[in-house]
């Protein structure tokens, strides 16, 4: 019998080919974007959902009131994870990260710019899961230890054993390779290609390691509760490190705050991590514009279905006659609905694949892997079931409501009553929703004008600028930048040569608090600065 529904249904679809190709398309556009949102939507909330720990990870955040509101920030004191470790035994672990950087090494007489560097101490595998292939987390205990990525050390050694190898950083400190680990995910706040022993940064960057409570620009504090604690009431906790340390006038401005892991990358609060965040207002935008788009399709393909419905009156009136019943028909009505949702739910599937690679090409700011994975295509397979049965049970119940000898007789109408209502219903809600994804296109494409043609108050043409020019970081000498600049300023090509932290437009800076005489005793104005 299900073989003849079958043909029965192919044969229908055939001698509606434009109805049916309509249908497809609108669903396949519809499913598509859909898919398309859900998987950057799941990846976005995946970042540090690999770590077996990570329900009990929590970064150490500050919070600074001001007059003029809340600041957050991600980074402490070098001197607080030491406090943490020694006066706080019920944390379970305590670690201190700096980075990831970028840094100039050598190796075998050859120099290098490697970029994802991160510094971590022995606390850190206690916390974030590695994927050992050599070496293990005791390689740690040697303050000149080096973790390389699989890729990274194949770039570096090819086949040779990279184990024990030496490596320079920056000419002032050697480093030892003591392990190898898979590749790194994406989707983690804190990248990386190479972990160094957070000691070595006292040769490397002493600045970073100064045992001084006014810096907060630097480095990150992580810790590790026991299950069934409350990190709100561990934080409280806390409040007496500043007093301690600060003075009491501080204690009054400042606070901590245990940031989960698995919620830092949705935290927008704390724009200065060490990866992007997207805030999940962005996210829940995403999901309406999805569902807009998805309820227009649907909407569509009811109005449409319907429509194919009226037209084959008779052909349901002479069935009904010689003996079909209610059961059949409907199930004649879904199968033929299924071969056009699913037939659009394959092509999405293809096509949201070869959207999510073209995004992944385009997007070079930030590392991405975004993929049709085995949840894209069960959420596809969810989403067409639900259109085979949200689109059908209206089509359907008409369908069944045929009075045979009213549509053999040709007075049958479908134009008046409460169905009528329904259908002209459905057509406003299709034009309402339809007109909505035009404004929102309007004010997306006006909004990327803004910033394509936005004066920014100076100019950006033929300007060049090298990051990470000389080696040295924050601590270059000034005659080798003067040398550099000299011998640039001599091509007839260059007209002007400068040189500083970063650029107008570089994300980088240092920050600190300004005040004048006029302010009260606690206020005070955060700024961003660059050293030029």
């Amino acid at each position: 019998m299900f073989k003849n529904l079958l043909k029965s249904s192919l044969r229908h679809i055939r001698r509606n080919r434009v109805n049916s190709l309509i249908n497809v398309v609108s669903l396949t556009i519809g499913i598509t974007i859909s898919v398309v949102i859900y998987t950057i939507i799941q990846y976005q909330y995946s970042f540090d959902h690999h770590h077996s720990h990570g329900d009990r990870v929590y970064r150490v955040n500050v919070l600074e009131q001001r007059d003029w509101g809340v600041s957050y920030g991600s980074q402490t004191p070098e001197p607080l994870h030491k406090i943490l470790r020694t006066d706080y035994p019920q944390i379970e672990a305590v670690s201190r990260t700096i980075g990831p950087m970028r840094l100039y090494l050598h190796f075998d007489d050859v120099k290098f710019d490697q970029n994802e560097i991160l510094f971590v101490d022995e606390g850190y595998f206690k916390m974030f899961d590695q994927e050992w292939i050599r070496g293990s987390a005791e390689a740690f205990k040697d303050p000149k230890a080096v973790i390389l990525t699989e890729s990274l050390a194949t770039k570096l050694f090819g086949d040779k054993d990279p184990m024990g190898e030496p490596i320079d950083f920056m000419r002032r400190d050697m480093g030892i390779v003591k392990g190898i680990v898979k590749d790194i995910r994406k989707n983690t706040n804190m990248p990386y290609q190479m972990l160094a022993n957070i000691d070595m940064m006292k040769q490397i960057e002493g600045y970073y390691v100064r045992e001084d409570w006014g810096i907060t620009s630097i480095g990150t504090t992580w810790v590790m509760l026991p299950e069934n604690v409350s990190p709100t009431a561990m934080a409280d906790q806390f409040h007496e490190i500043i007093e301690d340390n600060l003075g009491p006038d501080y204690a009054e401005m400042l606070s901590f705050e245990l940031g989960p892991l698995k919620e830092i990358h949705t935290d927008d609060r704390f724009g200065n991590g060490v990866n992007y965040t997207i805030p999940n207002e962005t996210i829940y935008i995403l999901i309406a514009i999805a569902a807009v788009i998805l309820g227009t399709s649907l909407i569509n393909f009811v109005n449409l279905t319907t429509a194919q419905a009226l037209k084959k009156g008779s052909e349901v009136g002479i069935r009904k006659i010689l003996g079909s019943s209610r059961k059949d028909l409907a199930t004649q009505n879904f199968v033929e609905l299924s071969i056009l949702v699913f037939l659009a739910a394959f092509l999405s599937i293809w096509l949201a694949e070869v959207l999510l690679h073209q995004v992944n090409t385009m997007i070079t700011q930030v590392n991405i892997d975004l993929q049709v994975e085995a949840s894209s295509v069960l959420f596809a397979l969810v989403v067409s079931i639900l259109i085979i049965f949200t689109a059908g049970l209206y089509p359907t119940a008409m369908i069944m409501a045929f009075n045979p000898l009213k549509v053999l007789r040709g007075k049958f109408n479908q134009t008046k009553g409460a169905k009528a209502n329904v259908r002209n219903s459905l057509l406003v809600i299709q034009f309402v929703f339809a007109q909505v994804l035009v404004i929102v296109l309007l004010v997306f494409n006006a909004q990327f004008k803004y910033i394509k043609t936005k004066d920014l108050g100076y100019s950006v043409d033929n300007i060049v600028g090298f990051r990470d020019f000389m080696p040295g970081r924050f601590e270059v000498d000034e005659t080798q930048l003067t040398t550099v600049k000299t011998i640039l300023k001599e091509s007839p090509y260059i007209e002007e040569v400068t040189y500083g932290t970063g650029g107008p437009n570089s994300n980088f800076a240092w920050g600190t608090s300004v005040y004048t005489p006029e302010m009260s005793e606690n206020a005070s104005i955060n700024c961003d600065y660059k050293h030029v």
